[in-house]
């Protein structure tokens, strides 16, 4: 695996418009060894700690669910107070498609202040862009973005509103908020549309559970109002 990786890392680094793979990263494929579609095994922290280039020391290891600065891949922690294990989990979007979605920084720093709007985790906080198909020219652009395009997750909710985007996509349909248990009780899939999934437009996943899950609930707590009344 080790040798693969060398090679594959030879070839991308003389590919005209990649990037090249810093030291760091070159150390993070050896460390990790993810296979030809980004998954690593689990690796300790103390497997970690012994490779002076990656230990972290006594100070924070990830920035915006990255760790050691490696965006090439989603990364996926075990821990709560403090990290025991890394491991990655694919490719990221960025990655696969060069693709560049920057977030301007009051955007990040008026999310980040409120913590993860599913959990209320503080820590592991992602920006996210409500529309994870990436596909608003608005959205994309730092200088007519807005807050309401974002909101806050942590990355273990990021990773799962990730799975059912993937989804989404493979099965050419919405996926509605009652595959959730803590949900299914009330029996609403979607506060606007269906299961029609058209992923060239804009709005294609409003209504959705994990667009906007403040809203979800905020419409959800107002039929259950109307229905009771």
């Amino acid at each position: 695996m080790e040798e693969v990786n060398s090679v594959l890392t030879s070839i991308i680094d003389k590919l005209p418009g990649v990037p090249k793979i810093t030291k760091k990263q070159k150390e993070v494929d050896k460390v990790f060894q993810p296979d030809p579609s980004g998954n690593s095994l689990w690796v300790s922290r103390d497997d970690i700690r012994k490779n002076p280039m990656l230990d972290w020391g006594n100070n924070g290891a990830a920035r915006h669910g990255v760790y050691f600065a490696d965006k090439r891949y989603i990364w996926e922690k075990q821990g709560d107070r403090s990290i025991t294990a890394l491991r990655t989990v694919g490719f990221s979007d960025c990655a696969l498609y060069g693709a560049s979605r920057p977030i301007r920084k009051d955007i990040h720093e008026h999310h980040k202040a409120m913590g993860c709007v599913v959990c209320g985790s503080r820590s592991d906080l992602v920006t996210d862009h409500k529309n994870d198909l990436y596909n608003d020219p608005r959205v994309l652009n730092a200088k007519t973005q807005t807050n309401d395009d974002f909101q806050c997750l942590c990355n273990h909710c990021n990773l799962q509103k990730r799975q059912i985007s993937k989804k989404t996509k493979e099965i050419g349909k919405r996926i509605g908020a009652t595959t959730i248990p803590s949900l299914a009780v009330f029996g609403v899939d979607f506060i606007e549309g269906g299961e029609s999934f058209d992923g060239t437009k804009v709005d294609a996943m409003v209504g959705t559970y994990w667009y906007d899950p403040v809203e979800f609930m905020k419409i959800m707590k107002q039929q259950v109002y109307q229905f009771c009344n």
